[in-house]
C-alpha cells in the first residue's frame, strides 16, 4: 500500500509547482523581450519613408550572392552599372506582395524601352519557403518569372541580407509579417531611395509611377515615362459600397446602384483559400437563387493578376456561373478596406455594406448570416 503524502508534504509540493510555473513564465517573457529587441534593432536602420515618395538615401547598398528562380547564382555586384530596384518578397504571401510585384510590373510598362536598362530583385524573406522551387513558382504565379530576378538561398544565407536592410519578419497566427521594404540602387552601388511598399490595393498604380519616376532619374538622360493606358473602373463617390467595374464576360458589372442587395466577393487567382470560398459559393449560387437569398457578384483582384487570362482560366476551371468584375486599379478593394483573401461583403441596393466576413466560410454558415441579415 502506498503511503499518502501528509498536509506539509502536499503544501510544500504546491509551493514548489508555483515556483516552477513562476520561473516558466518569467522565461516566457524573457524569450518575448529578446524577441521584440530584435525586431526593433532589425528594423531601426530603415529611414522614415514618405509614404508616397520614399525616402532620399545615398549610402553604399550591402553586397549578397543568392540564387534565382533558375538556380542561378547571382551577386548584387554583378548588376553594377545598372539601377536596382530590390524589394522583399514572402515566398508564400498573399496580402501586399502580390501588390508590390504589380507596382513593378506597370513600373516596367512606364519605363518602355528604358526598363531593359534596369534590374528587377527580389530576395525571399519566407525562412519556410526558400527552395529554387519556391520562388519560381510564386514567380511565375504572378507573372513575373523572366521580369525580375527572385532570389532565395539557405536561411543561413538570407538573414544577414535581412539583416543588413532592415528587414524584420514575425510569425503571426494569420501567416509571415515583414518589413514591405523597397530600395532603388544606383548604378554606382549605392542606395538612392527607400520606399515602404503600400498594402492598398488603390495605391498600385500611382506607387508605380512613383517608383518609375524615381528609376527614370537614375538613367542616362532621364528618359520620359512611356503613354500607359488602362481600363477604367471605379467605385461611386459617396457609396461605400456602390460600384460599377468592367466585367469578365460583362461589358459592366454593378452594385450598389438598386435593384436587391448582393453577396460581394473579393478574390485572386494566386489565393488558394479563395478556391476553396469560390467552390462553396458556386454550391450557393443556385440555392440563393431558389431560396430568394442575394445573389453573388465575385471581384477579382485585377491589379495584382498576371493577366485577364489568368483569371479566366479560374473561373473557367471552378465552373463560375455568376458575374465576375475586375477591378483593375484596386480602387474597390480600397475602398472596401480589403488586405486578406477572400473576403465577403453584403450590399445593400443603396450601396451600403451590411455585413463583412474575411476568411473562407462553409456554405451552411455563408446562408446563416445572410438570411439572418438580408431578410
Amino acid at each position: 500500500m502506498t503511503d499518502q503524502p501528509t498536509m506539509h508534504q502536499r503544501r510544500v509540493l504546491s509551493i514548489v509547482r508555483r515556483i516552477l510555473w513562476l520561473l516558466v513564465l518569467l522565461l516566457a517573457a524573457a524569450v518575448a523581450v529578446r524577441h521584440l529587441v530584435v525586431v526593433r534593432s532589425a528594423s531601426a536602420s530603415l529611414p522614415p519613408a514618405d509614404p508616397y515618395t520614399g525616402t532620399a538615401l545615398d549610402r553604399p547598398a550591402p553586397g549578397f550572392t543568392l540564387t534565382d528562380q533558375f538556380g542561378r547564382r547571382v551577386s548584387l555586384s554583378s548588376l553594377r552599372g545598372k539601377p536596382v530596384v530590390l524589394a522583399f518578397i514572402d515566398s508564400r504571401c498573399t496580402t501586399v506582395c502580390p501588390l508590390t510585384a504589380s507596382s513593378l510590373i506597370d513600373a516596367q510598362k512606364l519605363l518602355g524601352r528604358a526598363a531593359s536598362r534596369v534590374a528587377l530583385v527580389a530576395v525571399n524573406v519566407n525562412p519556410a519557403a526558400t527552395t529554387v522551387a519556391d520562388v519560381r513558382a510564386w514567380s511565375r504565379a504572378h507573372g513575373m518569372e523572366h521580369r525580375w530576378l527572385f532570389l532565395t538561398g539557405p536561411v543561413a544565407k538570407l538573414r544577414p541580407v535581412w539583416r543588413a536592410y532592415g528587414i524584420s519578419t514575425v510569425e503571426t497566427p494569420q501567416g509571415l509579417d515583414h518589413t514591405d521594404a523597397i530600395y532603388l540602387i544606383g548604378p554606382e552601388g549605392h542606395e538612392r531611395r527607400y520606399v515602404e511598399a503600400s498594402g492598398n490595393p488603390g495605391r498600385v498604380q500611382s506607387q508605380a509611377r512613383n517608383l518609375a519616376l524615381h528609376v527614370a532619374a537614375l538613367l542616362p538622360g532621364d528618359p520620359p515615362l512611356a503613354p500607359v493606358s488602362l481600363p477604367t473602373g471605379t467605385g461611386l463617390p459617396g457609396q461605400a459600397g456602390a460600384f460599377a467595374l468592367p466585367g469578365l464576360k460583362q461589358a459592366q458589372v454593378r452594385v450598389g446602384q438598386g435593384g436587391t442587395t448582393t453577396l460581394v466577393a473579393f478574390f485572386a487567382t494566386w489565393c488558394h483559400a479563395c478556391h476553396r470560398d469560390l467552390a462553396m459559393l458556386r454550391s450557393y449560387a443556385p440555392l440563393a437563387e431558389a431560396r430568394g437569398l442575394p445573389p453573388v457578384v465575385a471581384v477579382d483582384l485585377r491589379v495584382a493578376e498576371p493577366s485577364t487570362r489568368a483569371v479566366a482560366r479560374l473561373v473557367d476551371t471552378e465552373r463560375l456561373s455568376f458575374p465576375v468584375a475586375l477591378d483593375v486599379h484596386g480602387q474597390v478593394a480600397d475602398a472596401y478596406g480589403v488586405s486578406e483573401l477572400p473576403e465577403l461583403a453584403l450590399v445593400s441596393p443603396s450601396g451600403r455594406i451590411l455585413w463583412r466576413h474575411v476568411g473562407v466560410m462553409s456554405l451552411s454558415d455563408l446562408v446563416r448570416h445572410v438570411e439572418a441579415i438580408a431578410r
